[in-house]
């Protein structure tokens, strides 16, 4: 896993267990960005001109992180199917994804809004889940990428 992922990971065991389930959540969105950016940067770094709109995404700083995550999916789309030990499922890489963003995003902004000790200990569980296996595809497209390098042949 990505070291600031990590870091953000213990922050959210910390959290957790000290029963701050608000802060929780807010660290398990940020650990997941973490390793979304590291998947979306391992992607074109792999298919270079083919994820040219996912590396626009990346490199614009006014594109939302909703924006980044709809290219992503967009690429990999069409490429779920081949990945190895089912690191394209649905479920993992869309609905918890969504589900950790969207938890992190109302946890982090003033709503008023609570996050009981069940739901945070559910989004740990998910959490660890989803991190494992984008840090699994980030390696993946890393392959990938230093297979299909000049440098790689010789």
């Amino acid at each position: 896993m990505h070291p600031i992922a990590y870091q953000y990971m213990q922050e959210a065991l910390q959290s957790f267990n000290a029963g701050c389930y608000l802060a929780c959540s807010v660290m398990l969105g940020v650990a997941a960005e973490q390793v979304f950016l590291g998947v979306a940067e391992a992607m074109v770094a792999a298919l270079g001109s083919s994820a040219e709109k996912l590396r626009k995404e990346l490199d614009n700083p006014k594109s939302s992180q909703n924006a980044r995550f709809q290219a992503l999916r967009a690429r990999l789309e069409p490429m779920r199917h081949t990945l190895p030990d089912d690191l394209g499922d649905n479920l993992t890489m869309d609905a918890v994804a969504d589900l950790l963003r969207i938890t992190r995003n109302e946890a982090g902004h003033p709503r008023g809004r609570a996050v009981d000790e069940d739901t945070a200990y559910t989004h740990l569980q998910l959490a660890a889940r989803y991190l494992g296996k984008m840090t699994a595809l980030t390696e993946h497209f890393t392959q990938q990428a230093t297979a299909s390098s000049p440098s790689a042949g010789t």
